[in-house]
């Protein structure tokens, strides 16, 4: 099933933010996940930065665990509900930064919200230009937040994948420039994801994640071109069964000068809450 939101906001509010080149993607039913369920997973592309995994009790909230630089980049929360993020790099970051944006978007999501549904029924909280997915075991979603708008995709028993520029026909507008990685790692990840290679496990996400097909810059795994270029610096993947416990893994740099010395995990959900 798909659903699409369309809200009008008006953004006037200047701030800086962060700007990360990320891909994301998801699959959700019986068809395309092994014993149904989703999948998630997020591929981190930045310059190298210090980085940490960890969990957060939530004394107001639901506590999460995620992937920090220094805050939370993607995580997964004690009801099961999956949040990932990409930057909207289409749009210049000198008009980015004259935009208002929700910086703690993340946090506020994983803290407050149990279930996809529960997240997007108030369509206020997504202001800031970037790519917001959600996942549960029943669902999983993206939220394209455009300089004047949103539009929302939700598939039930099919595949998402994003990265760093729109794809909503009523968004096309915000892609003011399109970059090359973006659009090469979009059309690898689809390819990827064909229904010649479904049903997925996760350890068909992670073979996906480190794909190096297009070379340094513009594969999903990015070894980038210089030591202080853009960069995979993390991969986090979850997959949540119809039934029983989820699983996370995660691949991360900690520290900018660890390239390919990686943390590895592969956590049960049980074993984090």
């Amino acid at each position: 099933m798909i659903r699409k939101i369309i809200v009008v906001l008006c953004l006037s509010l200047a701030i800086n933010f962060p700007v990360s080149a990320c891909t994301l993607f998801a699959a959700n039913g019986e068809e395309w996940v092994t014993g149904g369920g989703s999948l998630l997973a997020k591929n981190r592309d930045w310059t190298p930065t210090v980085q940490d995994v960890k969990l957060v009790r939530n004394n107001t909230g639901y506590s999460y665990y995620g992937l920090f630089a220094p805050d939370v980049k993607a995580g997964i929360n004690e009801k099961g509900l999956v949040v990932l993020s990409a930057s909207a790099s289409s749009i210049p970051k000198s008009q980015r930064s004259s935009l208002e944006y929700f910086r703690g978007l993340n946090k506020y999501l994983l803290s407050n919200f149990a279930t996809v549904d529960e997240a997007l029924q108030d369509m206020s909280i997504f202001f800031g230009p970037r790519f917001i997915m959600l996942g549960d075991k029943n669902k999983v979603a993206y939220v394209e937040i455009g300089p004047e708008g949103q539009s929302v995709t939700i598939k039930e028993n099919g595949i998402l994948a994003h990265t760093n520029h729109y794809l909503d026909d009523t968004m096309l507008s915000a892609n003011v420039k399109m970059p090359t990685s973006s659009a090469a790692r979009y059309s690898r990840i689809n390819e990827l994801m064909s229904e010649e290679n479904r049903p997925y496990d996760l350890d068909k996400f992670i073979l996906f994640s480190h794909d190096k097909h297009a070379g340094k810059s513009n594969s999903i795994w990015r070894d980038g071109y210089s030591s202080t270029g853009t960069q995979t610096l993390g991969v986090f993947i979850v997959h949540l069964p119809k039934d029983g416990s989820p699983t996370i893994y995660v691949k991360v740099r900690k520290n900018p000068d660890q390239q390919g010395q990686e943390d590895v995990y592969r956590l049960s959900f049980d074993d984090i809450f």
